[in-house]
């Protein structure tokens, strides 16, 4: 009854709300502190993303030569090929023990600040800058909290640094020690994944759009896939949503139809959202959607398999032939292996069609299920 009822009512007219500045004694404490710093750090959240600062954030970076660390939601707020971008924290895997822990000063922007197990010393001082004021010191206590939008913030900081003190000395050595050490962190870890997400970051343009699904390779690709610009890697936030890779992907086509948009899926997200190939197909809408098939819900499954003794429930999979399927909608259809999957993704990119690229794998060792020894598979996977 409700929704057939009438009610009179007065709608909102859209207003405009400028970008919030810091407040100034705040900002010029800040400013200070990060000048007297000896090793500052910055890690740059999703809201950095949100306010368009690139520019700003790295010209701080380099005035103040601040590694930038970021959360998957902030990758590509700089080029994470730059001599000061360290990468992404997430799960149990990341530069922030080493990066954090070697700090005197933390600029934390645009970001809730959260990091699993990490601790902030009573000697480290941390500037938190976020636009949501219930953010602000809820994790970890701050020296200085400025409510402010990310943009307006970073160049309130430049402009008083610049002013009032003079660009710090490299610190390219320090920084690419860091940089090194994770990366072979990663090698060791996920080798078949890195070599994976090489392949993709080598045959895609700068500006292609990934969208990284809950699944192995998407997970591991917070690390180990180099965003050179913002908004070129999506993620579906703090949320873990299976299935949302490919859906998302048909709406950043939408949104810019003359770009490559990669959906990074696993066999079980992908049939999540397998009828909008419908969709796909309605609005020519050409994204290559890569369905990594391992049978099964894997990271649930290596949990049973190496912290349950291998009681499965729930975790395999029956899937269909993708090809198939794919082809069924009217879109392409196409299976390869890793090893093959350079010319694969070139020909999907090519065929200016909605394509499924399945490419098999193992179950592979998700990042947040970090074991010290080799996955025993069971029987048939």
């Amino acid at each position: 009854d409700v929704l057939a009822d009438q009610f009179n009512g007065k709608t909102i007219e859209p207003m405009n709300y400028p970008p919030a500045k810091g407040n100034e004694g705040k900002v010029k404490a800040a400013a200070k502190l990060l000048s007297d710093a000896h090793h500052p750090v910055i890690i740059a959240g999703g809201g950095t993303v949100i306010a368009e600062a690139s520019k700003e954030l790295l010209e701080l970076a380099v005035f103040i030569q601040a590694p930038v660390l970021t959360t998957q939601q902030g990758k590509g707020i700089i080029p994470e090929e730059h001599d000061l971008a360290v990468g992404v924290n997430y799960a149990m895997v990341g530069p922030a023990s080493q990066v954090i822990s070697n700090s005197d000063v933390i600029l934390a922007v645009g970001t809730r600040f959260l990091f699993r197990d990490q601790q902030i010393r009573k000697d480290q001082k941390v500037i938190q800058v976020d636009v949501d004021s219930q953010v602000l010191g809820r994790n970890y206590a701050t020296e200085i909290a400025i409510e402010a939008d990310a943009r307006e913030s970073l160049a309130q900081l430049i402009g008083y640094l610049q002013e009032h003190g003079s660009p710090k000395s490299g610190r390219k050595e320090a920084i690419g020690a860091y940089k090194k050490a994770f990366r072979e962190k990663l090698q060791q870890l996920a080798p078949e994944q890195l070599k994976i997400i090489e392949t993709l970051r080598e045959g895609l343009a700068d500006d292609a759009i990934v969208v990284s699904g809950i699944t192995n390779v998407g997970s591991w690709s917070h690390f180990a896939y180099p965003a050179r610009r913002a908004r070129t890697y999506i993620t579906s936030s703090y949320f873990g949503t299976l299935g949302y890779a490919f859906p998302t992907a048909l709406g950043a086509q939408t949104a810019f139809p003359d770009r490559q948009v990669v959906a990074i899926c696993g066999d079980g997200g992908f049939l999540y959202g397998v009828q909008e190939l419908a969709t796909a197909m309605k609005y020519g809408l050409n994204v290559v959607t890569l369905v990594f098939n391992n049978n099964s819900y894997g990271a649930s499954e290596w949990h049973q398999t190496h912290d349950y003794e291998g009681r499965y429930i729930g975790t395999d999979l029956l899937n269909p032939n993708f090809v198939q399927l794919a082809e069924s909608f009217g879109a392409i259809g196409l299976r390869t292996t890793p090893e093959k999957l350079d010319a694969a993704l070139q020909g999907a990119l090519a065929a200016q069609k909605p394509v499924v690229l399945e490419i098999e794998l193992p179950n592979l060792m998700p990042p947040f299920h970090l074991v010290n020894h080799e996955s025993t598979p069971r029987e048939g996977n």
